[in-house]
């Protein structure tokens, strides 16, 4: 009986010192370098990866194996052992591959064709219920090409002999490992995490720069699991690139710094180390683990900024965007215009960079600074939040290469003026109007044979919009005891009283006086009442503004498709202010709120299956994406509108249901 057919299986040899040559795995006493160049003899391509340890993926078509090993030729035996489960079939390999005259590559042919056909099922693409058929993996051999002629490379005998200390290589029986993930469901998940991608955008581009790199960063990261899981199946792969281009095309218009994930060579340990700021790369990481830490440090980032009362995207200026602009619509445009002039069409990747665009003369550097302080100022009065992301994102581009110092602090995120926005761009409406009234004051200035009657009057109307001191120099010459014969109380606005206090103490009636804050509606001396109670540690309670209000137009447009209806709204906090206004704005017939915990979670997703809602409010800003995922599946299954809304603010709800129910600028819409 032929010895080689005798020999015992590797995988059953037990670990003995002196091993015969035939009961040695014929992969591993054979030169890594005659197993590659016998691959590549039959057309398949050999890949390597390292992070830690090696991956050698050796694929042919859409067939592909996956080794794992300490070393390259580690991994390469391991894939070869999946490739070839049995001893006969590795024989017949080594035999090729050393170019033995009793070489059977028929032989060879049969046993891999066999093998293929055992395995077909596990690297089939599944069929979707009710669908079509998918492509599946093609045989290895399906009609036998001629031969290709051997290399000449006779291996010794003794040559490729292992070494007698060296135990029997162990391999796995399995000859490609069924994927953690049906390709189907991998790309069905993809799909949805595209659709989440376009959801978001509007909401996306408003935030700062750090919050976009980190959801940027676990979109790509839980796109590259289902891959990973997958075992790259081609479908998974082609719609994951397809993900991973359109989330490269927003981070290059929105400039917020380098995602190292969006690489096609990058390896979940990089990113993780890059993530947690290690020196090395995490061997054991997977992508499933970095899209739940990138996720994790976005909620904390979000955390942060809450408790430093930054505003909802993360920005610090959220007081100094008011008084509005006028016109925002006609300056969202003139931004625009102004920021291509220099930078090139938004909606393309920036351009490569001129010298002269590098080193901008100075007339150019201040154009810049005054649009990004436009960009800065129109961001909390604009509808088109697709627009300005790209504005900023291309001014960042602008910033990071002209080292401009002065352009980089204002498009920093937390940085605010110190008045606010309109002053900074001199184009304060309260401060031009104030400044117009104090010319008047000063015209009509009291002679010295002007009524008292008239005098009282006239320093009614000078209360708050001259200084005390200057006040006082008109007065004092001529009018000294009309101002002293008045009290305080003669005035009926709190504010005229704490001004003439203040006159008062100019012609030395009072002492210094605690005196309560400014009303909020008034300013003083041309500066904004809001600017003047920040400086002076004055309190301050502004009514909070209503987008419904503001934005009555968009409003209108999107009620009828509200009113009457039955919703819901998931979050992971309770707000009963919100639930008012928007229960007000849209007219429900009823708005149920869900705390977002995983058991109300999969109960509103029951209630959404058995049609309880009409539409569904998904507040992305609070929730996972697991959460949100399975929200959507639930009202995919019912046919309910599932609207995104990031945190729910009235603007934002607008504007996502218009985008959910088509309402497109053709239509009327903002």
């Amino acid at each position: 009986m032929d010895s080689t057919n005798a020999a015992p299986r590797a995988a059953e040899l037990p670990p003995t010192v002196n091993a015969p040559e035939s009961q040695v795995d014929p992969i591993l006493r054979t030169p890594v370098s005659a197993l590659t160049a016998s691959l590549h003899d039959h057309g398949y391509v050999i890949a390597y990866r390292r992070d830690g340890f090696s991956d050698c993926l050796v694929s042919r078509g859409h067939e592909r194996v996956l080794g794992h090993g300490v070393t390259d030729d580690d991994a390469l035996r391991h894939a070869l052992s999946q490739l070839l489960p049995s001893y006969l079939a590795r024989a017949a390999f080594v035999r090729d591959a050393g170019g033995r005259p009793d070489a059977a590559e028929g032989t060879l042919v049969a046993v891999l064709a066999e093998v293929r056909e055992s395995t077909a099922p596990l690297l089939q693409l599944s069929v979707a219920p009710g669908g079509e058929r998918q492509r599946t993996v093609p045989d290895v051999v399906t009609s036998p090409a001629p031969a290709a002629p051997l290399h000449d490379r006779t291996v010794a005998p003794h040559a490729a002999k292992v070494p007698a200390v060296e135990p029997p290589l162990r391999y796995t029986p399995a000859i490609v490992s069924p994927p953690e993930v049906n390709p189907v469901v991998a790309v069905s998940e993809v799909r949805d995490l595209i659709k989440l991608i376009d959801d978001r955008q509007p909401e996306l581009a408003l935030m700062t720069p750090e919050r976009q790199k980190l959801q940027i960063l676990a979109w790509i990261s839980h796109a590259r699991a289902q891959q990973e899981g997958s075992n790259r199946h081609p479908k998974v792969v082609d719609t994951v690139t397809d993900l991973a281009r359109r989330l490269g095309l927003l981070s290059k218009l929105w400039w917020p710094g380098n995602v190292a994930a969006l690489k096609v060579d990058a390896t979940p340990g990089e990113v993780m180390r890059e993530l947690l700021g290690k020196s090395r790369p995490i061997a054991a990481a997977r992508w499933v683990d970095v899209a739940e830490k990138a996720e994790s440090r976005l909620a904390e980032v979000e955390a942060r900024d809450e408790a430093q009362g930054l505003d909802d995207y993360g920005w610090a200026d959220q007081r100094a965007m008011e008084p509005p602009p006028n016109e925002p619509l006609e300056r969202i445009i003139e931004l625009r215009r102004g920021i291509e002039r220099h930078g090139g069409p938004i909606d393309k990747e920036p351009p490569l960079a001129s010298d002269e665009l590098k080193k901008p003369n100075p007339e150019v550097r201040a154009e810049l600074i005054r649009l990004a302080r436009l960009a800065r100022w129109l961001r909390g009065h604009t509808t088109d939040f697709l627009i300005w992301g790209k504005v900023m994102g291309r001014i960042r581009w602008l910033a990071a290469i002209t080292h401009d110092e002065a352009l980089t602090r204002v498009v920093s995120a937390d940085y605010t003026p110190t008045r606010n926005w309109a002053t900074e761009l001199g184009e304060d409406p309260d401060a031009k109007r104030l400044q117009a009234r104090r010319k008047a004051v000063v015209k009509n200035r009291p002679l010295a044979e002007t009524p008292p009657d008239d005098v009282r009057v006239w320093i009614k109307e000078a209360l708050g919009v001259l200084e005390p001191s200057r006040l006082a120099g008109n007065l004092r010459d001529h009018h000294t005891a009309i101002v002293l014969a008045m009290t305080p109380d003669q005035l009926e606005e709190r504010r005229l009283r704490k001004h003439f206090r203040r006159l008062l103490e100019e012609f030395g009636v009072f002492e210094s006086d605690e005196l309560g804050g400014l009303d909020p509606a008034q300013s003083f001396i041309g500066i904004p009442a809001v600017t003047l109670a920040l400086e002076t540690g004055e309190s301050l309670d502004e009514p909070e503004v209503d987008d419904a209000t503001r934005h009555q137009d968009l409003l209108a447009r999107v009620r009828p498709l509200t009113v009457d209806r039955r919703a819901i709204f998931v979050s992971n906090r309770e707000d009963p202010s919100l639930r008012d206004r928007l229960i007000s704005a849209f007219g429900f017939s009823e708005l149920e709120w869900c705390d977002g915990s995983p058991r109300r979670v999969q109960d509103v997703a029951d209630r959404v299956t058995g049609g309880r809602y009409d539409i569904v409010l998904g507040a992305t800003g609070f929730q996972s994406h697991s959460m949100d995922a399975r929200i959507m599946r639930a009202c995919r299954s019912a046919n309910v509108r599932y609207v995104r809304v990031h945190r729910g603010r009235q603007l934002a709800c607008m504007l996502a249901i218009a985008r959910e129910y088509g309402i497109t600028a053709d239509s009327g819409a903002v």
